[in-house]
């Protein structure tokens, strides 16, 4: 196969695998970002290098399940270039909403609502409070506060910007064109805006049965960026 990607999307999934606790094994987690940290002054990469590394875990990582969604949009699914906007729409549409809905533990989700928006990229801008940063998000007229983002290494702050958040993670910036595509596709999911209106905050530092779930996050972008 000869699939490359825009450094910009592939900062996105990467930064999108440390928000998640997805079924990446923490060698092969490492391996990606030596890989990573190799090419990252590219500004088109060779994707299969990545596979090829995350094709040692027992499981399909979302590196590979990215490359499976944008395969339903090209020609020649053996050959393409994943676009940022690819990597952004992989995490906003209903083909991701609805793998997360039918996959739920009961065991380990407490709250379905907020952990079904935390899983989708939604637009939202980012305050800093003391120590801590909070990213707020409007679907219409309702707003969800996520408190204690986490915002990695590889993604440049600015102010008025518009920020993808994944989870406790802000995974990318959205331009203007992008952060309307990502309402769009929102949107366009069946049954997401009365699920909207059920959240008002989410604390990363108390969510779900997972604890410090921020903490943990730090923990893994710490290790995987010197």
């Amino acid at each position: 196969m000869d699939i490359q990607i825009e450094k910009k999307g592939l900062e996105t999934i990467l930064n999108t695998i440390l928000s998640c606790r997805c079924p990446v094994d923490e060698n092969v987690e490492a391996a990606v970002f030596e890989t990573y940290h190799k090419v990252k002054h590219q500004e088109l990469i060779d994707y299969n290098e990545f596979l090829q590394v995350a094709g040692s875990d027992t499981k399909r990582t979302p590196l590979h399940l990215l490359a499976d969604f944008c395969t339903y949009s090209k020609d020649d699914p053996s050959s393409f270039i994943i676009t940022h906007n690819d990597a952004i729409r992989y995490s906003c549409t209903g083909y991701h909403f609805n793998h997360f809905k039918t996959n739920i533990d009961p065991l380990s989700v407490r709250d379905t609502l907020a952990y079904l928006i935390g899983h989708m990229i939604v637009p939202a801008r980012l305050k800093k409070d003391g120590p801590s940063i909070s990213a707020t998000y409007t679907h219409q007229s309702h707003t969800i506060q996520f408190y204690n983002i986490v915002i990695p290494p590889n993604l440049e702050i600015g102010t008025n910007t518009a920020y993808g958040i994944h989870l406790a993670t802000a995974v990318t910036t959205l331009t203007e064109s992008q952060e309307n595509m990502v309402y769009a596709h929102l949107n366009n999911i069946l049954g997401y805006h009365d699920l909207v209106k059920h959240v008002s905050e989410v604390d990363y530092t108390k969510f779900q049965s997972f604890g410090n779930y921020r903490a943990q996050v730090q923990e893994r972008v710490d290790r995987n960026f010197d």
